[in-house]
């Protein structure tokens, strides 16, 4: 079955994946086909394949003829690197079986003298629907109790997590102590990846490569300078992590 990302979490996620949509996919008044390029823009850069998909499941048309070069994408492409996929285990048969975690800190140019406030990007992915969820906070261990009060929301709704695949990194040790504790009751089972092996948490290593290429496709495509690119990073990469709840995603019925 083909449903859109936003359709198995919609009803949990502030904004609502909906409005998202409405904001992104508005149809013009003249009910007028948009150009797949300009499609491709409105929803985050996101490939040819997945642009018609989207258009398709919202009822929205595209003019004929094929996605040309990006020369947005092309630029934000050739920053990044490519991340090796090792597969372990058995899948997850269910939306929030195995949710795999990591984060991320960022930092500005040397040429811009300001700091980004809230450096470190926490992003959970789900194994089986690929959707994936982000928050950011100015400390490693920021990102604990909101991830807990996420968890526990999924829970009393029916999602709850049971796996947790994350990196060695203390403050993960740390989110699982105190999901598993006396408040929360979330009942995590860990599965930590050894030192310097990134490709074993690869299902969120590759989110985070096309979160930043999309994240950076939309600056170079804004035109947007060191500076505003500072100042912007946060609200670029969450809209990135929105926009791709729209991608349509196969699932058994």
């Amino acid at each position: 079955m083909n449903v859109g990302g936003s359709v198995l979490y919609g009803t949990i996620l502030k904004p609502k994946p909906e409005e998202i949509a409405a904001a992104a996919m508005q149809k013009p008044k003249t009910n007028k086909p948009m150009s797949i390029l300009e499609a491709h823009f409105k929803f985050g850069h996101t490939g040819e394949v997945d642009v018609r998909k989207i258009a398709k499941a919202y009822g929205l048309g595209l003019k004929q003829g094929s996605l040309l070069r990006c020369e947005s994408c092309a630029i934000a492409n050739a920053k990044q690197k490519s991340v090796p996929c090792i597969s372990e285990g058995k899948k997850a048969t269910k939306p929030n079986q195995r949710v795999y975690l990591d984060q991320m800190t960022m930092k500005p140019p040397a040429s811009v003298k300001i700091t980004i406030r809230n450096k470190n990007m926490r992003l959970i992915v789900d194994e089986y629907t690929s959707m994936s969820f982000a928050d950011f906070n100015p400390k490693k261990n920021g990102f604990i109790n909101k991830l807990c009060a996420t968890l526990y929301k999924w829970k009393q709704e029916g999602r709850e997590v049971k796996y947790v695949r994350m990196d060695n990194a203390p403050e993960n040790f740390k989110f699982i102590q105190i999901a598993n504790g006396q408040i929360w009751k979330l009942n995590l089972t860990e599965e930590a990846t050894g030192a310097g092996t990134p490709q074993r948490n690869s299902v969120v290593e590759k989110k985070f490569a096309t979160h930043t290429a999309r994240m950076r496709a939309m600056m170079s495509n804004a035109e947007c300078e060191d500076t505003q690119r500072t100042y912007l990073v946060n609200e670029a990469l969450n809209c990135a992590v929105m926009l791709d709840w729209l991608v349509v995603i196969e699932i058994d019925e």
